[in-house]
């Protein structure tokens, strides 16, 4: 498929009835992996993003963060591979609820509808987790927490990440051996 770069992390579908082969899921993943932020993104529904329906194909590493955050509208992952783990918080921080999901081969649920008006994280809970994201567009706003770590720019804050997301591992019982700080 033919991709346009529109920043580090992020790269459009071109063409007319773009399609993904295994080939291009394995060279995001790729992208991914030698990502500073550690993630990386295609937007099948293409650059600008004015389209009504967003369809994005993610890959989060198990060091990448992006904080707690929210949207005016629904956001539904499709896991492909590894696994996620997902949050919920009130709009103070408090954690409410917090789910794994999975591929549909596995014993997770693999599909998923997060809520406007609520605070989600989605972290990977395995080396690597590939999965759909598809919104309502245009897409143009979201709500970052300001209750939780912004996102990691320096070793400090990484430490300060780290701890955060452990302690919310911890919590809600999953088991997560990502972001350490040799990671940086």
């Amino acid at each position: 498929m033919p991709f346009e770069k529109i920043k580090d992390e992020v790269y459009a579908a071109t063409g007319l009835h773009p399609v993904m082969t295994k080939k291009d899921i394995e060279y995001i993943q790729d992208k991914a992996e030698a990502s500073l932020l550690k993630k990386c993104r295609i937007l099948m529904h293409g650059f600008p993003p004015d389209s009504i329906l967003h369809v994005m194909l993610v890959v989060l590493k198990n060091s990448s963060y992006t904080p707690p955050h929210m949207h005016k509208e629904p956001e539904y992952n499709y896991i492909l591979e590894g696994r996620l783990g997902v949050f919920h918080f009130n709009q103070v921080g408090d954690l409410k609820d917090s789910i794994v999901l999975g591929p549909k081969e596995s014993e997770f649920p693999c599909l998923i509808r997060l809520d406007p008006g609520y605070f989600h994280l989605e972290i990977s809970l395995t080396p690597s987790v590939t999965f759909l994201e598809m919104q309502v567009g245009p897409h143009t706003q979201t709500q970052f927490a300001t209750w939780a770590p912004p996102a990691p720019i320096s070793a400090e804050n990484r430490l300060i990440v780290g701890q955060y997301l452990n302690e919310l591992c911890q919590r809600a019982g999953f088991s997560f051996e990502g972001f350490k700080n040799d990671d940086i």
